[in-house]
C-alpha cells in the first residue's frame, strides 16, 4: 500500500478536549483555569472541560450492517440528520434575522433543550458520525461475515440538537446527549441488553429493533433511558433522582402521544367469532414503538419503585394490543404467519407481560381471550425466538390462563366464612374446573417445534436446544400449577410428555412431584452460561418449592430423598450463578424464600408455630393453606410468589425487587371473628421486613421511637437531609395506632383514618336513610335524619353561645389554640355535660345531642371537656356537619392508611428496626442511650419519642421529666374506647346509630360504611364504637353480637367481625386522643411539646391543630423533625468552630 493510499484511508483523529466555544470555532483551546483565554477575548464565558467517556457501539453497528434491510449503514440516521439539516436550513432563511460573522454563527436550540444545548448544523453532524461511526459494507468482501467494531470516543460536551420543531417527520427533538446520558445510554448497551433477554446477539431486539425504531421515537428513546438508569442507579440512593426524572420524561412522552394518537378507521367485527378483539369501535393506529414504551414502563415500573406493579399500564396497554392487532390485520392466520421481526417482538412481550400479571389481580378468564389467536397449533416454517418468551409464546398465553384460574380458585375460600358461602363456592368451582380441564388439555395437546425450526439468533451460548428445553420446563410449570390447584384434571392415563413417573405417592403426588423434578433436571442440562439463565427463576421457584419433606435417614424412601436434596442443591447453585450474571442483589432472597419454604413443608403445624422463621411462615400458611399433598403444597409457595411479582423486564426481577410482598404479610395483632371461629392475627401490607441485623450501627445521629405517621414524617424529613437515622418499632408492622387490615376479600381501618375530601367515601356515612337513637331508657328507636340534624345544630348553637359569645369568638384559632384572644381558658374548667345543664331547651334534645359528641372522645358528656368539644367544633368549620364530614366522611382507597404509610417509608433513607419496645432513656451532655426490654442499648446524639401520652409512664427517663409533663403524663387522655367492624349478612341503605353514655349501652354510635361488592361477598360492613372500659375482650363473640343487636341494631345477621384491642394495646393504652374537662390545654399543651434536653416529642396526642388526627401526627412530626435538624446544624457548626 503506498503511502498517498494511507493517507487517504487514514481516519481522521479529531480533536477531544477543550471548551466547546473553541471546538465550535474550530480552534485549539488553551484549556487554562478557570477559563481559556480565547472566550475571555471575545468576551464569552468559558463553559469549562469536560472529560470525555467512551461508548461502545459494536453491537449496534453489526447489528444494522448484517440486517437485510438496513440498506447502506444506518441510513435511519443519515435520514435523521438531512431532516435536521432542512430543520435549520428553514429557520436559517432569509426572514430569519441579520447575518453574523461565519466564526459567531451558531444556531440556537428551543426552549425546552437542556442546558448546554446550542450546536452548529456541522457539530451536530460531526457528533452523529462521533457516536454512529459506521463504514458501509464493502462490496468486495460481502461474502465475509462482518466484524464487530472497536469502541469510539464521545465528545460530552458537543450535544446532539436533533431539533425538528418545524419538521414532523423528525421526531427526536427533545434529546441532548450529556455525559449522563451518555453514560446511561452505555449501559443500555453492554449491560441492560444482555441480561435482560434470552439470548445475545446483533439479531437481540432491543439491539436492532429497538435502536432502530427509538432513533424517530422520543417516547420510546426516553423509555429506554429510564429503564436503563433505574438499572444502573439501583440502590445508590444519592443518585435516586436521576432514574425518577427520566422515568417522569418518559411518562410525560407518553402523555402527550396518547393525546394525540390518531383514529385509523372504524372495524366491525362479529362478537361470535372466536378470534374477535374490538367489536364495532374506532381503531386506533397504534405504532409499534407506542406499544413497546407503555410495556417497558409497566415491567420496569418495580426498578424504580419496588412497591409499583405496573398495573395501571398493562390495562391501558391492553385496549392499545387489540387495537393494534386489528390495525396489522393480525386476525388473519396467514398475517401472523408472516410477522415482521418487531411485531413478534411486541406479541412476545405483551404475552410475557400479561402472563407475569396474571398472578397479581383478579379478573376474569375470558378478559385474556385476546391472546388465544396466537397460540397457533401450525407456526411459521422458521420460528424467531424472542427476548422473554424463547420459542414459548404460546406456553406463555396458557400459563396467563392458568394462573388465572389459580387465582380465581383462591377467590372462592373466602366464601367458606360465609354460611350459604360453600353452596356458592361449589357452583363457582364447578364452573372454573371445567375451564381447567379444557385448558389443560390444550397444554397437553400442544406440539413444541422440531429444533430445525428455529431460527438461528447468532449467540452461541444459546442454542436453539435450550430455547426448546425452556418451552418444556414452562409447559410442565403451567400443568404443574393447574394440577395443584385443580386435583380433578390429573386424571389422564398417561403422563405428559416428558414427565418423570415417580413410583411413590398417589396418582397426583406422582404427577406434580414427577413435573417438579422433569423441570430440574430439564434446567440442569442447560449449561450455566446460557443465556437462559435470565428467565429460569420463574420455574426453578415453581419446581423448587414442591421439593420437600425430605424424609429423615433411616425412614425408608432413601432414592428420593437423595435425589431431593440433589436437586436443592442445583437449585441453591443456580439461583448463585443467576445472580453473578444479573447482578441484582435481591436475587438472594428468593433463594432465602425457598429455603424457608422447605423448612416449613418439613415442620409439623405445631413447629410452625414456634419455629424460628416467626410470623414470616405463618404468613405464608396464613395465606394459602398448606396441604399435606405434594399436589396440593406445591401452590402455597407458588401463589404467595407469585403475587409478590413486580412486573419488571425479566422473571428473576419481578420476583425478587419487592421481596417484602412475596410472601403475604400478617400482624400478630388484630381478631377475626366467624361462625368458624376467632383467628388471632390480620393480613396486612404494613408488616414489612427491617434493617438486617449485620447492617445496624451502634450510634446514630438520631433515634425516631415509633412508626406512626409523626414518627415516619420526623424519620423521612431528617433522613433526607443530615445524618444517619435509625426508626425503632415495638411492633411488627408499621403505622402505630393507624393501620389496614386485608381480610374477606375487603380492606378495614383498624385504626386512624386520614380524612380528604377527594378520597373513598363512606357510601353510609354520606347517606344515612335514618338515624337511630338509644336512650338511657329505652332500646333503639328510628329518627328521621334531616330533623335529627336539624335539632343537633339547634342545641350546638345554644351550647356554644356563652355570655353573649359565639363558638368563633371563643376559639378563633382552633389549628394555634394558645394564640390570644384566647377566651376558651374562662371555661376550661366545665364539662360538656355542665354545659348542657345550664340551657332551657328540652331534656330530649340534651341527651341526643350529648350521645352526638359522644362520639369525639367515646365518653359521655360528663367526662368530655367543653373546650374538647369546642375545638372539635371549630376545626369542623364551626358546624356539626362540618364535624362529621371532615372526621368521619371520607377514607383512603387502593390499600388504606397502610399505602400512605408505606410511600413515605419508601423516601426514608435510614434504617428500621422491629419488635423492640423501649423501657429506658438515658441522656447526658454528648448524647442519648436507649435501653429496649430485650436488652439491646442503641447511642444517638439526639432522640424524637412519638410514644403515645398513654404509655409516657412506661418509660424512665434520666434525668426525669419535668414535674408538669409527669403531671400530664399520669392523667393521661381520657379515650379507652373500642373499634369494631361489622359485616352483616342483609344488603342495606346507610344509616347511622348512637346510644347514650348514661344507660346500659356499651356502644356509644355505629354507622354503616359501605356495601359490599356484588362480585364477591354481598351485605354491609359497619363500624361500631365503644364507651371507654367497655366492650374489653375482644373475644367475647356472643356479648359483643348480642349487645350490639340490643342496643344499636336488632335486626343485625352478623356474619363476622374483626377487631384491634386498642384498649388493652400495651403500646397504644386508648384510641385517639381526647382530653377532660380542667386546665388541661392552656396548663399542659406547651409542656408537651417542649424538648425535655436532647430528647423531642412528636405525638398526634399533643397537636395544636387536629389532635388525636393523622394531620395532627403529621403536624407534630414535620415540627420535630425541624427542630432536630436545626440543633445538628448547629452542633456541627460549633464542632467547626
Amino acid at each position: 500500500m503506498s503511502d498517498e493510499s494511507h493517507r487517504r484511508r487514514a481516519k481522521k483523529v479529531k480533536t477531544r478536549t477543550g471548551c466547546s466555544n473553541c471546538k465550535r470555532r474550530k480552534v485549539k483551546c488553551d484549556e487554562q483555569l478557570p477559563g481559556c483565554k480565547r472566550c475571555a477575548k471575545i468576551g464569552v464565558e468559558c463553559p469549562g472541560y469536560y472529560k470525555p467517556v467512551k461508548w461502545s457501539v459494536k453491537y449496534e453497528r453489526h447489528m444494522v450492517i448484517s440486517s437485510p434491510t438496513a440498506g447502506n449503514s444506518f441510513h435511519w440516521v443519515e435520514s435523521g440528520a438531512n431532516n435536521l439539516s432542512s430543520s435549520m436550513q428553514l429557520k436559517s432563511g432569509p426572514g430569519s434575522g441579520k447575518t453574523q460573522n461565519d466564526n459567531d454563527s451558531e444556531v440556537r436550540a428551543p426552549r425546552s433543550f437542556t442546558q448546554g444545548s446550542r450546536s452548529t448544523l456541522s457539530d451536530a453532524r460531526e457528533h452523529l458520525e462521533d457516536m454512529l461511526e459506521i463504514q458501509p459494507p464493502s462490496m468486495s468482501n460481502s461474502d465475509q461475515p462482518s466484524t464487530l467494531c472497536d469502541d469510539v470516543q464521545v465528545d460530552e460536551q458537543c450535544p446532539l440538537a436533533l431539533d425538528a420543531l418545524y419538521d414532523d417527520s423528525f421526531c427526536l427533538m427533545s434529546y441532548t446527549p450529556t455525559p449522563q446520558t451518555s453514560l446511561i445510554l452505555d449501559h443500555y448497551f453492554t449491560t441492560v441488553c444482555h441480561f435482560n433477554s434470552s439470548f445475545d446477539s446483533a439479531n437481540n431486539p432491543f439491539r436492532s429493533e429497538v435502536a432502530r425504531m427509538m432513533a424517530d421515537s422520543p417516547l420510546l428513546f426516553s423509555c429506554v433511558l429510564s429503564m436503563s438508569a433505574a438499572h444502573l442507579y439501583q440502590g445508590d440512593k444519592n443518585s435516586s433522582h436521576v432514574p425518577l426524572e427520566f422515568q417522569t420524561e418518559a411518562m410525560s412522552h407518553l402523555s402527550q402521544t396518547l393525546s394525540e394518537l390518531p383514529i385509523s378507521k372504524e372495524c366491525a367485527v362479529h362478537d361470535n367469532r372466536p378470534t374477535a378483539l374490538v367489536s364495532r369501535e374506532r381503531i386506533l393506529n397504534v405504532s409499534d414503538d407506542l406499544l413497546l414504551s407503555i410495556i417497558f414502563l409497566g415491567m420496569t415500573a418495580a426498578w424504580h419503585d419496588v412497591s409499583a406493579t405496573g398495573l395501571p399500564h398493562l390495562h391501558g396497554s391492553r385496549q392499545l394490543f387489540k387495537s393494534w392487532v386489528v390495525f396489522n390485520k393480525l386476525t388473519d392466520m396467514d398475517n401472523r404467519r408472516q410477522m415482521t421481526r418487531t411485531q413478534t417482538f411486541v406479541v412476545s412481550s405483551m404475552v410475557y407481560w400479561e402472563a407475569m400479571s396474571s398472578a397479581l389481580f383478579d379478573q376474569q378468564y375470558e378478559g385474556l381471550s385476546h391472546l388465544n389467536i396466537f397460540c397457533d397449533p401450525h407456526p411459521p416454517a422458521l420460528i424467531q425466538p424472542c427476548p422473554w418468551t424463547g420459542i414459548a409464546t404460546p406456553i406463555f398465553v396458557f400459563l396467563a390462563n392458568t394462573l388465572t384460574l389459580v387465582r380465581n380458585n383462591q377467590a372462592l375460600k373466602s366464601l367458606r366464612v360465609f354460611e350459604s358461602g360453600e353452596s356458592h363456592r361449589k357452583a363457582l368451582y364447578a364452573e372454573l374446573l371445567a375451564k381447567a380441564t379444557s385448558l389443560e388439555r390444550e397444554i397437553v395437546e400442544y406440539r413444541l417445534p422440531f429444533v430445525g425450526l428455529i431460527d438461528n439468533i447468532g449467540d452461541p451460548c444459546t442454542t436453539p436446544d435450550h430455547l426448546l428445553a425452556i418451552s418444556r420446563c414452562y409447559r410442565m410449570a403451567a400443568l404443574l400449577e393447574l394440577y395443584s390447584a385443580f386435583p380433578e384434571t390429573t386424571g389422564r392415563e398417561e403422563m405428559p410428555d416428558g414427565v418423570i413417573d415417580l413410583p411413590h405417592g398417589d396418582d397426583g403426588t406422582r404427577l406434580v412431584m414427577g413435573l417438579a423434578f422433569s423441570i430440574l433436571e430439564t434446567l440442569e442440562k442447560i449449561p450455566d452460561d446460557s443465556g437462559t439463565i435470565s428467565i429460569q427463576l420463574l420455574s426453578l421457584l415453581i419446581a423448587g418449592s414442591v421439593l420437600g419433606p425430605v424424609c429423615a435417614k433411616g425412614e425408608g424412601l432413601g432414592s428420593k430423598r437423595l435425589e431431593t436434596l440433589r436437586l436443592r442443591t442445583f437449585v441453591r447453585q443456580r439461583i448463585h450463578k443467576m445472580y453473578a450474571a444479573v447482578r441484582l442483589g435481591p436475587i438472594g432472597n428468593a433463594m432465602l424464600i425457598l429455603e424457608e419454604v422447605w423448612a416449613l413443608r418439613g415442620c409439623s403445624a405445631s413447629e410452625r408455630r414456634n419455629d424460628h422463621f416467626g410470623h414470616l411462615i405463618s404468613n405464608l400458611v396464613h395465606f394459602v393453606p398448606i396441604r399435606k399433598c405434594a399436589h396440593e403444597t406445591s401452590s402455597a409457595f407458588k401463589m404467595a410468589m407469585f403475587l409478590s411479582m413486580n412486573l419488571s423486564i425479566s422473571s428473576q426481577n419481578s420476583l425478587v425487587i419487592s421481596i417484602a410482598l412475596v410472601i403475604m404479610p400478617t400482624s400478630k395483632e388484630g381478631y377475626l371473628w366467624t361462625p368458624n371461629g376467632l383467628t388471632t392475627g390480620l393480613e396486612t401490607d404494613s408488616v414489612i421486613n427491617g434493617t438486617p441485623e449485620s447492617a445496624l450501627l451502634d450510634k446514630y445521629d438520631v433515634v425516631v421511637i415509633g412508626t406512626g405517621f409523626a414518627g415516619l414524617i420526623a424519620a423521612r424529613n431528617i433522613g433526607l437531609t443530615t445524618g444517619k437515622v435509625l426508626l425503632v418499632e415495638g411492633r411488627d408492622r408499621i403505622g402505630g395506632r393507624t393501620w389496614t387490615a386485608k381480610t374477606l376479600g375487603e380492606e378495614f381501618e383498624m385504626g386512624g383514618t386520614w380524612v380528604h375530601c377527594n378520597l373513598k367515601t363512606s357510601s353510609g356515612t354520606a347517606d344515612a336513610k335514618y338515624t337511630a337513637y338509644t336512650a338511657s331508657f329505652a332500646g333503639p328507636n328510628k329518627l328521621d335524619t334531616k330533623e335529627t340534624n336539624q335539632v343537633v345544630q339547634k342545641v350546638a348553637d345554644a351550647f356554644f353561645a356563652i355570655d353573649g359569645l359565639t363558638s368563633y369568638d371563643l376559639m378563633p384559632y382552633p389549628h394555634d389554640p394558645l394564640r390570644e384572644p384566647a377566651l376558651w381558658k374562662k371555661y376550661e374548667h366545665l364539662s360538656a355535660k355542665d354545659r348542657l345543664d345550664q340551657l332551657d331547651i328540652p331534656q330530649f334534645e340534651k341527651d341526643m345531642f350529648d350521645a352526638m359528641i359522644s362520639s369525639f372522645g367515646s365518653v359521655p358528656g360528663s367526662q368530655c371537656g367543653f373546650v374538647e368539644v369546642l375545638r372539635w367544633y371549630a376545626l369542623g368549620g364551626h358546624s356539626m356537619a362540618g364535624v362529621f364530614e371532615r372526621a368521619g366522611l371520607c377514607k383512603l382507597g387502593n390499600g388504606g392508611m397502610t399505602s400512605l404509610a408505606l410511600a413515605i417509608l419508601s423516601e426514608y433513607r435510614g434504617h428500621l428496626l422491629f419488635n423492640t419496645v423501649v423501657e429506658k432513656i438515658d441522656q447526658k451532655s454528648n448524647g442519648v442511650t436507649l435501653t429496649a426490654k430485650n436488652g439491646r442499648r442503641i447511642e444517638a446524639k439526639y432522640l424524637i419519642s412519638t410514644i403515645p401520652l398513654n404509655c409516657l409512664s412506661d418509660i424512665a427517663f434520666n434525668p426525669p421529666l419535668s414535674p408538669l409533663r409527669q403531671e400530664a403524663v399520669k392523667a393521661g387522655h381520657i379515650n379507652q374506647g373500642a373499634k369494631i367492624h361489622f359485616k352483616l349478612k342483609q344488603t342495606e341503605p346507610g344509616w347511622f346509630a348512637m346510644a347514650s353514655g348514661y344507660g346500659n349501652s356499651p356502644w356509644c354510635f355505629a354507622f354503616s360504611d359501605h356495601n359490599g361488592n356484588t362480585n364477591k361477598n354481598n351485605g354491609t360492613y359497619c363500624i361500631g364504637f365503644g364507651y371507654g372500659g367497655h366492650l374489653a375482650d375482644p373475644r367475647a363473640s356472643g356479648d359483643i353480637i348480642a349487645s350490639f343487636k340490643e342496643y344499636i341494631k336488632p335486626d343485625a345477621d352478623v356474619e363476622a367481625y374483626l377487631t384491634h384491642d386498642w384498649m388493652n394495646d400495651d403500646l397504644a393504652k386508648g384510641t385517639w386522643s381526647c382530653w377532660g374537662p380542667g386546665p388541661v390545654m392552656s396548663r399542659w399543651l406547651k409542656e408537651l411539646q417542649t424538648p425535655h434536653g436532647r430528647v423531642f416529642f412528636a405525638s398526634a396526642d399533643w397537636a395544636n391543630g387536629w389532635r388525636g388526627f393523622i394531620d395532627g401526627a403529621i403536624e407534630s412530626g414535620i415540627t420535630a423533625s425541624v427542630s432536630v435538624m436545626r440543633s445538628l446544624c448547629w452542633e456541627g457548626y460549633l464542632f467547626k468552630l
